[in-house]
């Protein structure tokens, strides 16, 4: 196995904690460009997925648009995609926001908490053919 790169980090990182952080932003309907740049001002990755009452895995899409204008807007920090992506949608999210990175969990499962090892490997060769 690879050693890690990152860590991916739910909640602000802690003062003195030196290393490589993935700061995970949960962004709702009330976002704009002006409070996603505020909120991730200092990192240099940053996960964007929807807001919702946990981190990850509920299938829910953010918006697009305000995805790629922040990584247009955002130059330096590598922004990984998440929210509601599968094999069906990850090819045109790609497009429309250029990411560094795409994350997914439930798109993935054949049912709740198990990965369908066939919607694994669309997804990998959708995000692939796409960027």
């Amino acid at each position: 196995l690879a050693p890690f790169s990152h860590v991916q980090c739910l909640d602000p990182q802690p003062d003195g904690v030196k290393g490589r952080w993935i700061r995970t932003v949960q962004v709702s309907p009330e976002d704009t460009l002006y409070t996603l740049m505020a909120r991730t001002a200092k990192e240099s990755v940053v996960l964007l997925d929807a807001a919702g009452p946990s981190y990850g895995g509920t299938g829910n899409r953010i918006d697009w648009g305000l995805a790629g204008d922040f990584v247009a807007a955002s130059k330096g920090i590598k922004v990984i995609l998440a929210g509601g992506l599968g094999p069906d949608n990850v090819a045109e999210a790609v497009r429309r926001v250029a990411p560094y990175a795409v994350d997914a969990s439930s798109g993935l499962e054949s049912s709740p908490g198990v990965k369908d090892p066939e919607k694994v490997k669309q997804f990998i060769f959708e995000a692939k053919s796409a960027g």
